[in-house]
């Protein structure tokens, strides 16, 4: 494949918004789907939850006890609908329910598991371990030990300034009924001056601009058919074809860091260049495996990416390759090696607390969203959880990239692009919750995606509360609680593409148009004017109007968006047949394409 010839970053302040506050966000009914979103709920639940009634509502409180700790130590992540559209894991929904038992179910409760989980407390809160008191306060939460583990939690994540993970802590403790071991008036002010610290903080989230020269680039730096053999490279020159497009670059120390899906770079200096990893093409784990946003993260003094098909981790100062791991690699290969497996969309990475997080699409019979974690210094696969799947007809899976995750407050958010949002436990991979959210009707998706006139794949962003998300496959930008995952509000898109970001009093996203949503309402606070066709990233904000000054500018900045030329590209380069509703690809030369309802054969 071949590199882009230059990339060149611009930054253009956007033009003045003017607007009132007066559109009011989206109603929250939605037509019937036709299209089922899965989602993997215990078997059995209702029956086991019943019987576990049973036993408390006899009396039986040490058999009821036991159960109870059999099936929150035996829970295998599987959900439990607690309101229509909205799930927490069923250790979670059992874990309410013996909290809510009376006091002679509680106590049998603690006389059963009240030693084990006091040791496993006095060994977690002697080392400060903040994993292990977690561990202990899911585990054990009825016990005292376990509401002990909980108060321990707060004040670590206090100390160390994650006020909101210290007041998440408490507000679970709070749930609990009194226990004579915890000066509950003194957890309760704790509490309060947590919530009046987190009041008076200025909350945003995105990543603030970054102001360059208008009138020219900073420095542009080409890269020279880097990751092609030279006779494809000169094939795809004559058919006019770039590929692949760098797109989604990120902030390390004084460098850029960007990526294609063979290669990450580091640009900076006076000449824009500073390494290139992997200096030469390398084969890749499966051919199958896909990223869908080319984005690097960074932690501390390392860059990570999807290259090749693996999670990579470098070594910010010179490229070098600190660990490589392939944690979808094996739903790529079919069992045995003999036939390709599913095409697999591994998007972009989130990294916090110490681990890497990516999220994966399999566009199997179902299309399967699954979200891993890796830890950040070796590279280990800590936990893979399938997450939730849908069955697509007529568009065989476009538009079904996973979002790249978030990391925020001790949160692993994800947004599926599948129907649903969801909020996961970084250190288990546990579910918190799991809200599914209006998406579009079967023929609603057809003519969005032909036209592309949806969302482009954004993180979601937590700010004030709420988690912010803007589905592919839905037509507003979507508050949730972070707490509950309860649906807070919903407000119109606009023509916007991007969500760029938030602060204390609003969420901003841009497109053809511009627009801040207020995020106590969800309201429309502005609305700009057209802005001309928009030339954006999430990380670089561009607008420019249509006059001839600006119109070089955006023939330069187009080169990192995505191009139907790139998709063609590829086909060709891998002698595929290329399947796809957009007609306009029998434009190119020498593809093979066809209609995924069209069963004759392929066009060229």
């Amino acid at each position: 494949m071949r590199i882009p010839p230059t990339i060149w970053l611009l930054l253009v302040i956007p033009a003045a918004a003017a607007a009132e506050e007066a559109v009011p966000p989206a109603a929250p009914a939605a037509p019937p789907r036709k299209e089922a979103l899965y989602v993997h709920v215990q078997d059995g639940a209702a029956e086991m939850l019943e019987q576990l009634k049973h036993l408390a509502d006899a009396g039986h409180w040490p058999r009821a006890a036991a159960e109870a700790q059999r099936l929150i130590a035996d829970a295998t992540g599987a959900l439990y609908e607690i309101e229509p559209g909205l799930y927490v894991s069923f250790a979670e929904k059992t874990r309410r329910d013996v909290c809510s038992w009376p006091e002679a179910g509680r106590d049998a409760y603690r006389a059963l598991y009240d030693k084990t989980a006091a040791k496993l407390y006095q060994e977690a809160a002697a080392a400060r371990n903040a994993a292990a008191l977690a561990a202990v306060a899911d585990l054990y939460l009825p016990t005292r030990a376990g509401a002990l583990a909980l108060s321990a939690l707060a004040d670590i994540h206090a100390e160390r300034g994650d006020l909101r993970l210290a007041l998440r802590a408490l507000q679970r403790l709070s749930k609990l009924r009194g226990d004579a071991a915890l000066d509950w008036e003194a957890l309760r002010q704790k509490q309060d001056a947590l919530e009046k610290a987190l009041r008076t903080t200025p909350d945003a989230a995105g990543t603030p601009a970054m102001l360059f020269p208008t009138d020219a680039p900073v420095w542009s730096f080409t890269y020279e058919d880097g990751d092609v053999a030279p006779d494809v490279a000169a094939g795809l020159r004559t058919r006019g074809f770039r590929v692949p497009l760098v797109s989604h670059p990120v902030i390390c120390g004084d460098r850029v860091v960007v990526q294609a899906r063979e290669w990450v770079a580091a640009l900076g200096g006076r000449t824009g260049a500073a390494w290139r990893y992997p200096p030469q093409p390398e084969r890749p784990p499966s051919n199958n495996v896909y990223d869908a946003f080319l984005s690097p993260a960074v932690l501390g003094d390392r860059v990570f990416a999807v290259v090749g098909g693996r999670v990579v981790a470098l070594l910010a100062a010179n490229g070098r390759g600190a660990w490589a791991a392939a944690p979808f690699v094996e739903e790529a290969n079919a069992p045995g090696g003999r036939n390709p497996g599913p095409a697999v969309l591994v998007n972009s990475l989130a990294v916090g607390g110490g681990k890497v997080f990516a999220c994966a699409t399999a566009l199997k019979q179902e299309t399967e969203l699954s979200v891993a974690a890796l830890d950040a210094q070796t590279g280990a696969i800590l936990w893979r959880r399938k997450l939730c799947s849908q069955v697509f007809r007529g568009e065989l899976g476009r538009g079904v990239q996973p979002a790249p995750p978030a990391y925020a407050d001790g949160d692993l958010l994800v947004s599926t692009n599948l129907g649903a949002a969801a909020a996961l436990r970084p250190e288990t991979g546990e579910v918190r919750w799991l809200a599914k959210y209006p998406a579009f009707t079967p023929e609603r998706r057809r003519v969005t995606f032909r036209n592309d006139d949806c969302w482009e794949n954004n993180r979601p962003v937590v700010c004030g509360g709420l988690v912010l998300v803007a589905p592919q496959d839905a037509d507003d930008l979507i508050a949730f609680d972070v707490e509950t995952g309860r649906q807070v509000w919903r407000a119109p898109r606009f023509g916007a593409r991007y969500l760029v970001g938030a602060d204390a009093n609003h969420a901003y996203i841009s497109g053809s148009r511009a627009a801040a949503v207020n995020l106590r309402t969800g309201k429309i606070a502005w609305l700009s004017e057209r802005l001309g066709e928009p030339a954006a990233c999430r990380w670089f904000l561009n607008w420019f109007d249509d006059t001839p000054r600006d119109q070089m500018r955006r023939e330069l900045l187009a080169e990192v968006k995505p191009l139907r030329s790139n998709f063609a590209a590829l086909a060709i380069e891998a002698g595929a047949e290329w399947i796809t509703t957009d007609r306009d690809y029998a434009r190119f030369p020498g593809l093979r394409w066809r209609h995924p309802l069209d069963p004759s054969s392929a066009k060229i």
